[in-house]
């Protein structure tokens, strides 16, 4: 069983950055750079936050879900942080398939 969870997740954050730059408007942009990358910041991780939720929605036990989300918040975060890298998404598909089993 392929589950494929960090290119899932990948996919709904994206999904959920695209719904929410949609909403936001001009009005709500803080004037400020400091709060403007604050407001970015804060906007991708809720979209990441969104993204792995709904990847670990296939998880059928809970305790799994819980860890597999952890390891999913971690990995999309260095994927912001350092790009796509298939060395990177490798190193925590390890480490899902050593912790939840094959995924």
């Amino acid at each position: 069983m392929s589950l494929n969870l960090i290119d899932h997740a990948l996919q709904y954050a994206q999904e959920a950055r695209i719904a929410v730059q949609n909403q936001m408007g001009f009005i709500t942009v803080p004037l400020f750079p400091e709060a403007q990358r604050s407001a970015f910041y804060l906007k991708v991780r809720e979209s990441i936050n969104t993204g792995c939720k709904k990847a670990v929605a296939a998880i059928p036990e809970n305790w799994k879900r819980s860890v597999a989300y952890s390891i999913l918040m971690e990995a999309c975060y260095d994927i912001f942080h350092f790009g796509y890298d298939i060395r990177l998404v490798n190193l925590y598909n390890s480490r899902l398939d050593a912790i939840i089993g094959l995924h």
